[in-house]
């Protein structure tokens, strides 16, 4: 303590340890972060379905008419020609139909095989004499037998297993007996304790690392039940992980850049529309967008183009309660709705490629070979083996200050768990637009 002379003045009191004046300090905590986004949508959408097993699959059938590419050709501007195919191999057969370039059809008099490739000798069915070079590509046009035929050659088509794993996420926090009855300058949700914060905190960072790995996180290699696990934690145990919607669509979607990064023009739709015709997809998508990429759009279509933008109420599978308005344009037959995530805004997460491209999820169900239907894109997940929680996320707590006393440390533990994985269907209709990069 100390005893000086003089006026009492506003240098004085301010500079006294412990800032004794009170301070103008906003009684509620704001936030900035704003970090929310996928697993919130999908659960938004209702695209939520427990998973049997720490692995899920499905099977995928084979295209049915493959592109048949041919190479090497002889006889090209006759009435019969031979040529070997470089992709289709296995799909022709004799007395199949073909369409020829300039729509002329020739009738597939035998076909041979040598190394997996395969050799067809072509005739005209009405006397045109038919014109074929390397590169071109015929289309299947049926087939024909004569009277009294045999059995034609028979066509097995397989398919393709494909899969993903369950991932665990876990989140805690732990508060001592002092600090979690130390009140501080500002209040969260009605309560002047730093620790009512940080509880709500690690719970959005929990679903915050769940997005991350639904956006682009990588499949492992290792599984729980593998033997000798490659990837492992302190003790030894295996860790799984899930693909995210980035290696799903970069590894069987579709892949387009725009022709010039950030500015899109008329030409990037109607290539981009050629490409997904061409994987024959559905005619109303949803595309997940950052707003650096949505600004890209918004440019466009506010230049007095003929095709607009306009908000409408998000609508998936006939849900017409979901609590989001969302920009809309139609272009050909196509009506594309853009999706804005927060998360992919974060300047501190995911990649750049990821950031500036736009994931485009067709919004019907896609269908089985049984007539079913399958969503295309949810969230896979096992119940969490803790009585608290909300189904998804498990919750318990621990120490001498939880709810239920556990042990003699004067703490509070919150714990929480959530096994989840990315699931998505259909695959080769999705795609992921390049709109900065």
């Amino acid at each position: 303590m100390s005893i000086t002379r003089g006026t009492l003045n506003k240098a004085y009191v301010s500079a006294l340890d412990g800032m004794i004046e009170q301070r103008d300090i906003a009684s509620t905590l704001l936030d900035v972060a704003n970090d929310s986004g996928f697993l919130k949508t999908m659960r938004l959408f209702g695209r939520t379905k427990k998973a049997k097993a720490w692995e899920y699959h499905q099977f995928v059938n084979t295209d049915m008419f493959p592109t048949l590419t041919v190479g090497t050709t002889s006889g090209s501007g006759s009435t019969s020609v031979t040529t070997a195919l470089t992709a289709g191999n296995g799909f022709i057969r004799k007395g199949d139909l073909v369409k020829f370039p300039d729509d002329k059809v020739g009738y597939v008099y035998s076909v041979s095989t040598t190394s997996g490739v395969d050799t067809l000798v072509i005739k005209s069915v009405n006397g045109d004499n038919l014109t074929l070079a390397s590169g071109n590509a015929l289309v299947y046009n049926g087939d024909a037998v004569g009277e009294g035929s045999t059995a034609v050659t028979n066509r097995n088509y397989d398919v393709t297993k494909q899969s993903n794993l369950i991932q665990i996420f876990r989140e805690t926090h732990v508060v001592t007996d002092v600090e979690k009855i130390t009140p501080i300058e500002f209040e969260y949700k009605g309560q002047p304790y730093y620790s009512a914060y940080q509880h709500a905190i690690k719970i959005k960072n929990l679903m915050a690392s769940v997005d991350i790995a639904m956006i682009g996180g990588k499949k492992s290699v290792t599984k729980f039940g593998d033997g000798s696990p490659v990837l492992i934690d302190d003790a030894g145990n295996p860790i799984q992980t899930t693909g995210g919607l980035d290696e799903y669509v970069s590894t069987s979607g579709i892949n387009d850049s725009l022709a010039s990064t950030g500015v899109l023009v008329d030409t990037d739709l109607a290539d981009f529309a050629s490409q997904l015709n061409a994987a024959k997809a559905p005619l109303n998508y949803m595309g997940y967008t950052s707003d650096a990429t949505k600004i890209v759009f918004d440019t466009f279509f506010k230049l007095g183009k003929t095709t607009s933008m306009q908000s409408v109420r998000m609508n998936i599978d006939n849900k017409t309660n979901i609590d989001m308005t969302v920009d809309q344009y139609r272009h050909g037959t196509r009506t594309y709705e853009l999706i804005p995530l927060s998360i992919l805004d974060h300047p501190k997460l995911l990649t750049p490629s990821i950031k500036g491209s736009i994931y485009w999820i067709p919004k019907d169900k896609v269908a089985t070979v049984d007539d079913g239907v399958q969503p295309r894109i949810q969230i896979r997940y096992k119940d969490p083996q803790v009585k608290g929680g909300d189904g998804m996320i498990g919750e318990w707590h621990t120490g001498a200050l939880a709810p239920v006393p556990q042990g003699d440390q004067l703490i509070w533990g919150a714990h929480w768990v959530t096994y989840q994985g990315l699931e998505c269907l259909g695959v080769n209709h999705f795609a992921k637009q390049k709109v900065i990069f």
